[in-house]
């Protein structure tokens, strides 16, 4: 049966499923939601009832995270489902027909690329591991002492709804349950040090490589030293985390990708001749002194469209802007 826990907030939901992540190597991904901004409501938000139905206690036994009586009334106001990533595999028909499409035939001459070998179709192992998420809203105003006294059940309804209707002032109080899994509740794949293998990785991670290739870091090396420092320092301060774990130990080849893509981000187009036109318009107006002349290969052509071989590109500067030039 899985554990269940209360929060005050989604911050603190996510800080404590961080930290569960971290210490069982496992990654949950968000399979269903009612609304994005049901989790980033305050008390206050709330202002009426309608659409939400009064409730006491939860009368289905398949309910989770269950609420029990306690004698305070509340309204429903969102849930989430999160799924270990080896999960079911919600995409099979869609990646079977896709497989159908681009099956090969007896003489297929169009592919001129190699396949890639995969030696494990999908990582999907119909794991059971799961994250139930709910957030009510409770309030303490208005109890009863019986859970089977049906008469005092709906009058105290009844004095709610008013009081929102006539906008009194209410006592609320947000809660979010939250039932997680235990290590033993994942099925079907590696868990512990070894699953660290198949993570991909951090978001942060992801966002600091954009950072530092937007500051001029181009070395893998170089960009793999300063995510070192950025996981010991600033995301997993004072925890020992297996290298193994790519998350937050990401291959050389991961770390080349995500730098390969922040440089495509940074640039004016895929097209060199246009990111080199871009350029040459910043360096007319910062250097008015120095004498630019770029012509394209698309500029040669009655088709503007279809490139030629005449590309040239001329630059003539005096000494002081071509240090800067150079600089830059």
């Amino acid at each position: 049966m899985p554990a269940v826990r209360k929060f005050k907030n989604y911050q603190e939901i996510q800080a404590f499923l961080e930290e569960l992540e971290k210490t069982t190597t496992a990654r949950f991904i968000t399979q269903r939601i009612s609304n994005k901004r049901h989790f980033e409501l305050e008390g206050d938000d709330v202002t009426s009832l309608k659409g939400h139905k009064i409730l006491w206690q939860d009368c289905q036994e398949t309910a989770s995270p269950s609420v029990e009586f306690d004698g305070t009334p509340y309204v429903n106001i969102g849930w989430m489902v999160k799924e270990c990533h080896h999960g079911p595999d919600r995409q099979r028909r869609a990646k079977e027909k896709k497989k159908q499409r681009h099956r090969p035939g007896d003489h297929d001459y169009s592919n001129k690329g190699r396949a890639r070998k995969k030696i494990q179709m999908s990582k999907k192992q119909a794991c059971p591991a799961t994250i139930r998420i709910r957030a009510i809203m409770k309030f303490p105003d208005f109890k009863v002492d019986s859970y089977n006294n049906k008469l005092m059940k709906r009058k105290i309804s009844r004095n709610l709804k008013q009081a929102f209707a006539n906008r009194d002032t209410i006592q609320k109080s947000l809660v979010y349950l939250v039932s997680y899994p235990s290590v033993n509740d994942h099925k079907n794949h590696l868990t512990g040090e070894f699953a660290g293998f198949t993570q991909r990785i951090d978001q942060r991670l992801v966002t600091r490589i954009k950072e530092l290739v937007a500051d001029g870091v181009r070395n893998v090396s170089e960009m793999k030293r300063h995510l070192l420092i950025s996981v010991k320092n600033d995301l997993c301060p004072d925890q020992d985390i297996p290298r193994t774990n790519r998350r937050f130990f990401p291959l050389d080849k991961d770390i080349k990708n995500h730098m390969d893509i922040a440089i495509n981000s940074l640039k004016f187009s895929k097209d060199d001749q246009q990111n080199l036109e871009s350029l040459v318009e910043k360096w007319q107006e910062s250097y008015p002194e120095d004498n630019f002349f770029l012509r394209t290969s698309y500029d040669t052509t009655t088709n503007g469209n279809i490139p030629s071989e005449d590309f040239l590109f001329d630059l003539k500067v005096c000494p002081p802007s071509l240090f800067h030039l150079c600089a830059n």
